[in-house]
């Protein structure tokens, strides 16, 4: 009788931890489904994420060929004025030096020109 007892305190007993375990376990089971569902909505929130950051990168790429474009149009703008400066400059260089040349023939002339008055008087 005694052993019988025995015996069904250690059934009880084992019975309650198995209880215990499938609650554990049915627990675990529920945290792990939540855990889950957490990584899923944070999967989708990551993709979100990185479509959204993959189209600022493409927009700022084109931003950037743009400049880069504007950039090359605005040097070459640049090298042609430059260039027309310089001939503007070589022009008025050319200008001078002929002015200079139509000074010096008039003074000459002029200088003739008295010569020639005076052998008259």
């Amino acid at each position: 009788l005694v052993r019988s007892e025995e015996k069904a305190n250690a059934l009880e007993r084992a019975s309650s931890e198995m209880k215990a375990s499938v609650v554990n376990s049915e627990e675990s089971n529920r945290r792990m489904v939540e855990l889950m569902d957490e990584l899923k909505e944070n999967s989708a929130s990551v993709r979100s994420d990185m479509a959204s950051l993959q189209a600022e990168l493409s927009s700022t790429r084109g931003v950037g060929a743009a400049a880069s474009s504007r950039t090359a149009m605005l040097e070459a703008e640049l090298k042609s004025v430059r260039e027309q400066h310089m001939g503007v400059q070589n022009e008025l260089l050319a200008t001078r030096s002929s002015e200079a040349q139509a000074k010096s023939d008039a003074t000459r002339l002029e200088t003739k020109h008295g010569e020639a008055l005076k052998q008259l008087e």
